[in-house]
């Protein structure tokens, strides 16, 4: 992680901040760690997909799905995969949470979990946004591997 030193101006300290947060960086100015983070698409995540476009099918097109009917998810990983344009959440109406347990499949989604496309292995994410996606192209097989059957799974 680097070390940021000799900072006179708030230009200079985004500067250091934006040049370092590859490796991690803590910011001169509010003592946050600024790093990208490198995310990828897991196993659990993709039967969650799988699980989310087949609710999605059965209802009207456009229809919302409460994700807390679906299978269970760790600390809420399945939501990364806006990164990559595969699902969408519902805008949050409300003020008394701050965001909607209501998601869907967007049509990339969709040609996804079916295998019909490939997605980049990565999502670079700095400060709860994504900066790109990178790495090799994958498809929903390779993100499932050997520890779900994908005919299984599509046909339960």
């Amino acid at each position: 992680m680097a070390v940021v030193q000799n900072i006179t101006t708030l230009a200079e300290a985004r500067r250091q901040v934006v040049d370092n947060r590859t490796d991690g960086v803590v910011c001169p100015c509010c003592d946050q760690l600024c790093k990208v983070y490198r995310r990828s698409i897991y196993a659990q995540m993709g039967k969650f997909l799988i699980w989310l476009v087949k609710e999605c099918e059965k209802r009207d097109p456009g229809e919302w799905v409460d994700i807390l009917e679906g299978p269970a998810q760790r600390g809420g990983d399945f939501a990364k995969m806006a990164y990559w344009g595969l699902i969408e959440q519902q805008e949050n109406q409300r003020t008394s949470t701050r965001t909607t347990r209501y998601w869907r499949a967007t049509p990339a989604g969709i040609d996804f979990a079916r295998g019909r496309v490939t997605i980049r292995k990565h999502a670079n994410v700095y400060n709860g946004k994504l900066l790109e996606l990178s790495g090799d192209d994958i498809t929903i097989f390779d993100v499932l591997g050997s520890k779900f059957d994908y005919a299984e799974l599509m046909n339960s």
